[in-house]
């Protein structure tokens, strides 16, 4: 039909130049601290150093890329040399990202809270979600790191009530879905003010901040996250959950992902150069042929696999589909 997309791509991401220096940053104790920006070759000796005065830590660890290999120690120069070949591959030669907590078990998965929490210390902001702003938490009589996401309410506003309550029944339909692609959330807590919803900690950061300072994702990394993406989708709409209103269903997610890929791979998305939502939501719905531009090193997998996304509603492939996209193939990382 002439409802496809194509793509053309224009603007070409020019190859890296090499880098001489590399910012590190360091997630210690649930939280990512910045250790500045060193030189290339980074050295080990110098490198604990810093840590060790920044942090008082004296153990590195490194997050592989590929969820198979877990965490791995950085015990001497050579471990270093290949975390950053393998840094510099999957996320770009800008900034290194090291564990200063030692994995318990094999494995540094945090401990997560089992009941919403009543005793907790609010401590810095994360950022803003749709609801409202995100803090971290810490659960007082466990340990437990958390996001504790606070929605502001009118307490002498009857007429909201019934949203407010609408929220809490979505939040806790919410904490019984447990899939590994999706955030977990572990209940909500009203308070005169505000309600207090709690989830998964993710101490990465959001893949847009990643972006902001280090440009778009490689290829191979925006498959990986793709395929993450849409496992969790197939999870959500084969439970027939899908988090808008009753006019869209599961095919607007796919649209959304679509646009999704297209910001990993080029930084920006569709439509980012016009002044207003309001002129972005015009030419999505204006336009037959959702306009957007890839790099030139961009495979044709990744231009077919964003098109698809944008067809028509009746032509768009499901996440169960899609995962059967060469773009979205398994291989080795």
């Amino acid at each position: 039909t002439d409802t496809a997309v194509a793509a053309a791509p224009v603007n070409p991401v020019s190859p890296e130049p090499p880098c001489p220096t590399i910012r590190v940053k360091c997630v210690c104790n649930g939280q990512l601290r910045r250790l500045g920006s060193l030189p290339r070759p980074l050295l080990l000796p110098e490198l604990l150093v810093k840590v060790h005065q920044a942090f008082g830590r004296d153990c590195l660890f490194y997050r592989m890329p590929d969820a198979m290999c877990g965490i791995v120690p950085v015990l001497d120069q050579h471990d270093l040399d290949m975390v950053m070949r393998i840094s510099d591959d999957h996320f770009g030669r800008n900034s290194l990202h090291l564990l200063l907590d030692p994995p318990a078990g094999g494995e540094a998965q945090p401990a997560l809270p089992t009941a919403t929490p009543v005793n907790f210390t609010q401590e810095e902001l994360l950022g803003h979600g749709s609801f409202g702003a995100v803090y971290r938490c810490v659960d007082n009589d466990t340990g437990c790191v958390f996001s504790m996401k606070v929605v502001q309410l009118e307490p002498s506003d009857e007429r909201g009530a019934p949203k407010v309550a609408a929220m809490e029944a979505k939040f806790q339909l919410l904490r019984n879905i447990k899939h590994e692609s999706v955030v977990q959330y572990f209940g909500c807590r009203r308070e005169p003010c505000r309600l207090c919803v709690f989830m998964e900690f993710m101490d990465g950061g959001s893949v847009r901040d990643f972006i902001s300072e280090s440009g778009p994702l490689r290829e191979v990394l925006a498959r990986k996250y793709t395929r993450m993406v849409l496992n969790g989708l197939r999870f959500l709409h084969g439970n027939s959950i899908v988090f808008r209103g009753a006019e869209f269903d599961s095919r607007a997610d796919i649209w959304s992902l679509g646009a999704t890929v297209v910001e990993f791979l080029t930084g920006d998305p569709p439509y980012h150069y016009l002044d207003n939502p309001a002129s972005v939501m015009y030419r999505i719905v204006s336009d037959r042929v959702i306009n957007f531009s890839l790099p030139e090193s961009a495979s044709q997998e990744a231009a077919r696999f964003i098109a698809d996304c944008f067809a028509a509603v009746e032509e768009r492939p499901s996440a169960e589909e899609l995962l059967l996209y060469p773009f979205c193939e398994p291989f080795c990382d």
